[in-house]
């Protein structure tokens, strides 16, 4: 399979539930790859306090 370019969206906020952010980043991967590369980033983004509330990985080209 050929790699990809994926975009990857992941929204998060504080333990105070306020003001939302959003990391977006370009990755070129399979579409397999993408979603464990933003799962990780998820994981990470928890470790540091904070809620994941969406992630997104879709296919830019």
């Amino acid at each position: 399979m050929s790699t990809r370019i994926h975009k990857i969206s992941i929204t998060y906020v504080g333990l105070d539930n306020v003001n939302p952010e959003t990391i977006e980043m370009n990755v070129e991967a399979q579409l397999i790859d993408a979603h464990d590369y933003a799962s990780e980033l998820a994981q990470t983004i928890t470790r540091m306090k904070k809620v994941v509330t969406a992630i997104h990985v879709w296919l830019v080209r």
